[in-house]
């Protein structure tokens, strides 16, 4: 085995029935332990199972007790609305686009006040962070500022490819030049980054999660927020030419005294500059995120920090063995076959995204592109929540996912952050924007995330999600607890496992299934550290990122654009909303600006009246926008989008989900008391019951 990593191969047996060649499967062990990966996964297969034979159907179509667990009743429909907010729309001297079919207008707003009755937002550093199932009621942590500032726990470990030959971070190693600061590296030295800034290496190389720099390359975005883990820039190799030192200190005109005081050799020096992300600024306004840079201002130079590796003030990314190990393979599988699928599983905060994007900005060290495909629409890495989408990458993702939004290839709307409300639609998107990947002309290799949700309904819709992509290598991430952990996803079990469409009669069982490789790992994610934040603030970070950028007034100054609700659709996909109440429903509201095609039925209770959906279809989305206000007299509807123009002419339909606007951005906006937002009801009684479709039915 490899100098860095224990590891253990065994041989999954040919049966009779499977008649398929055997597949190597590599468990991960830590070092100095070995471990019975089989006697460790008998309980959870047999626990996993049983949840799997109690959501079969019988012959006569009813439906077997299916094992449940508390949740939270959705409200009403009626606190969708934030009813009159904007009720006289007035033209704004903000610019915009200038329109020929679509008017422009714009409401009276008051983005720069404050509120009386503001909430009083989490910082950050003290975010709650949470164990959430779909099926189960939220589980919270408090992480308060002295537990995050003073923590003991060791989040840097040196990577043992490489020597041990760390040398401790000194101040006068980091100088002010002209556009940023030069950061003077010497051999496998590491410094962690706070903020965010632009990254060029003028000589040596380094990386920066999985992405190598180098002065041939472009300069990169760096967003080192503590929502995650801190950033690290590690010195990869160093320059020995010392005319080639002085000369990029020459470059950036550095003193004479102050250059004589700095190394000319056998180092490497990157350059951090400013960056100007007014998207990013007006997140971090909202009194939630205040804290989400550890309050460092915004300078000449930049808004950003350098500490040494050794600091533990707050979490730093960490990349084990077992990362470096997945990478090896991932290269021996493109060398094979670079148009090769790669999917990872396991569950809830266990790093699978962390993992997925360092494979990410790893693999573009070797290729142009890669394929990203995201099936989760809880933690959505390059879009907003609540949709699924295929991504083709070709610059590294160096941050957070509310610091990288982009305009995805195929994009589907799901409608809520979880497929438990409808299955049948979450799969019918995957399908949908695997479809888009296939068409590709010629193939990259393609990067599969998954959902965290492992159990009953989350294992069957995992393994329909096994069967429509074919991967060709699985990575598993096992946690410390046993029976959160998955059974071995091996081509047999994936094969002869039930799953949501086999159990809705839609698909058999035992479908031949491509021979994959199966490698498990153990997770290095400590869920009682306090490094992350709650999901629920890293969904309402990534749609207001989204929903900002290219905005630079704000989201409640821009300029709307008006269009009539008598030439669009309008539907609601997580709750059953009365047609006389669907604009009600969508006022002050996230929409997905979709475009519908012909073929799905649409109808209208008059002339003047929107058009609308029998059942929530599957269709392109081109972004997201925000129900600005509502005109009756007019029949208009007002949306704030960053969407351009010429993609919102082509916009048919407009369909609203559970994915909302944190109550922040209320409170800043409008002084006074703002109805359903900053008043708790004392009434007694039950909420609205949540509507759901994930049973199967007689046909």
């Amino acid at each position: 085995m490899d100098k860095y990593t224990r590891s253990r191969s065994k041989k999954i047996k040919q049966t009779a029935s499977s008649k398929e060649p055997d597949v190597e499967v590599i468990e991960m062990v830590e070092d100095g332990r070995a471990r019975d990966g089989k006697s460790r996964r008998s309980g959870t297969e047999k626990r996993l199972q049983e949840e799997v034979t109690n959501t079969e159907t019988n012959a006569h179509g009813k439906n077997k007790k299916v094992k449940k667990s508390k949740t939270k009743l959705i409200k009403s429909t009626e606190k969708l609305q934030i009813s009159d907010v904007w009720s006289q729309p007035q033209v704004s001297n903000v610019g915009s686009p200038k329109t020929q079919e679509l008017g422009v207008s714009s409401p009276k707003s008051s983005d720069s006040s404050t509120s009386s009755h503001r909430s009083q937002g989490l910082n950050v550093e003290s975010l709650l962070s949470k164990v959430e199932s779909p099926e189960s009621e939220e589980e919270t942590y408090q992480i308060s500022e002295e537990d995050v500032s003073n923590s003991q726990t060791d989040y840097d470990t040196a990577d043992s490819r490489t020597e041990n030959t760390f040398v401790e971070f000194q101040s006068e190693r980091l100088v002010d030049v002209e556009g940023g600061r030069l950061l003077i590296l010497e051999s496998g030295q590491e410094v962690s980054l706070s903020g965010f800034c632009t990254m060029s290496v003028l000589c040596g190389s380094a990386e920066v999660f999985g992405y190598h720099c180098d002065p041939s390359k472009q300069p990169v975005e760096l967003f080192s927020a503590v929502s995650n883990s801190l950033l690290k820039i590690k010195c990869l190799s160093v320059e020995t030419n010392s005319d080639c030192v002085r000369s990029v200190y020459s470059e950036n005109r550095l003193e004479q005294d102050v250059a004589d005081c700095l190394p000319c050799s056998d180092v490497a020096v990157i350059k951090l500059g400013r960056l100007d992300a007014p998207h990013i600024d007006y997140v971090t306004t909202l009194n939630t995120f205040k804290q989400l840079f550890c309050g460092i201002k915004d300078g000449p130079l930049g808004r950003f920090s350098v500490e040494s590796n050794q600091s533990k003030r707050l979490p730093q990314l960490h990349l084990s063995n077992d990362h470096y190990f997945v990478l090896d393979k991932w290269k021996e599988q493109l060398s094979k076959d670079p148009a090769s699928i790669l999917i990872t599983c396991g569950g809830k905060g266990q790093g699978k995204s962390t993992l997925t994007q360092f494979l990410l900005n790893s693999t573009l060290n070797v290729l142009d592109k890669v394929c990203y495909l995201d099936c989760d629409p809880g933690q959505t890495e390059f879009t907003p929540p609540g949709s699924l989408s295929l991504h083709t990458i070709t610059n590294p993702a160096l941050g957070p996912p509310f610091s990288h939004q982009k305009e995805p290839a195929v994009w589907c709307f799901n409608g809520n952050v979880s497929p438990n409300g409808n299955p049948h639609l979450y799969l019918n998107c995957i399908r949908q924007c695997f479809h888009g990947y296939t068409q590709m002309k010629p193939r990259p290799p393609l990067v599969v995330n998954t959902m965290g949700w492992i159990s009953g309904l989350g294992l069957l819709l995992l393994i329909d999600t096994l069967r429509i992509v074919q991967p060709d290598l699985v990575i598993q991430i096992d946690s410390k607890h046993a029976d959160g952990n998955l059974p071995m996803l091996t081509p047999t079990n994936v094969a002869q496992s039930d799953s949501w469409s086999s159990q809705c009669k839609e698909q058999q069982k035992n479908i031949p299934q491509k021979d994959h490789s199966v490698l498990i790992i153990n997770s290095v994610v400590d869920t009682k550290s306090g490094n992350y934040s709650r999901a629920r603030h890293l969904r309402d970070m990534a749609l207001l990122s989204y929903l900002t950028k290219g905005l630079p007034e704000g989201l409640m100054a821009a300029k709307p654009c008006m269009v009539s609700w008598s030439t669009i659709a309008i539907h609601v996909c997580h709750a059953t909303v009365p047609s006389s109440q669907i604009l009600e429903a969508i006022n002050a509201c996230v929409v997905a600006l979709c475009c519908l095609d012909d073929e799905h039925q649409r109808y209208r209770e008059g002339e003047d009246s929107p058009w609308l959906l029998k059942k929530t279809p599957v269709c392109d989305c081109v972004g997201y926008g925000f129900v600005r206000g509502i005109d009756k007299e007019k029949k208009c509807l007002y949306i704030v989008s960053p969407v351009p123009l010429s993609k919102l002419k082509s916009v048919n339909l407009l369909m609203r989900g559970n994915v909302n606007l944190t109550e922040d951005l209320f409170l800043k906006a409008f002084p006074g008391v703002v109805p359903y937002v900053d008043i708790t009801a004392t009434t007694k009684g039950s909420g609205a019951l949540r509507q759901r479709k994930r049973m199967p039915r007689k046909t």
